[in-house]
C-alpha cells in the first residue's frame, strides 16, 4: 500500500475530494447570499453542509472511527439509490457513475488494512 504523508494514498484522495467539495458547498452559499438575496435559506443550507463535508474530511484525515462509519453508510445509501434508479430504468450516465464511484470506495474502506486502521483509532479512545 502506498503512503502520502503518513496515510494510505486512497485516505488522501478521499479527503481531498471531500475537501474539495465541501468548499463548493461554501462557495455555492456565498454565491446564492451575493446573487439572490431572497434565497437565504438555500445558503445557509450549502454552508452547513459544506462546513460537515470539511468537518468529516478533517475526521477521515485523523482516522475517527465515525468518520469511517458515517462514510461507508452514507455511501452505501448513495449506491442503492443509484442502483434503484437503474433498475426502475432511469440508467444515466450520472446513475452509473455514482454506483461505480460508491462501489469503488466503500470496498476500499472495507478493505481490512484501511478498516483496521480507523477501528485501531476507535479502540484507543
Amino acid at each position: 500500500m502506498w503512503w502520502v504523508a503518513g496515510r494510505p494514498v486512497g485516505i488522501v484522495v478521499l479527503t481531498a475530494f471531500l475537501v474539495l467539495e465541501g468548499l463548493a458547498s461554501l462557495v455555492e452559499s456565498a454565491e446564492l447570499l451575493v446573487l439572490a438575496a431572497g434565497e437565504w435559506p438555500a445558503a445557509v443550507l450549502a454552508a452547513v453542509i459544506g462546513l460537515l463535508l470539511l468537518y468529516k474530511a478533517r475526521s477521515l484525515w485523523h482516522f475517527h472511527y465515525r468518520a469511517w462509519l458515517m462514510t461507508t453508510l452514507i455511501l452505501g445509501l448513495k449506491a442503492a439509490t443509484s442502483a434503484v434508479e437503474i433498475a426502475r430504468g432511469y440508467a444515466t450516465t450520472s446513475a452509473w457513475l455514482a454506483l461505480t464511484l460508491a462501489a469503488v470506495v466503500i470496498l476500499y474502506l472495507l478493505h481490512p488494512s484501511i478498516r483496521s486502521l480507523f477501528s485501531a483509532s476507535h479502540r484507543v479512545r
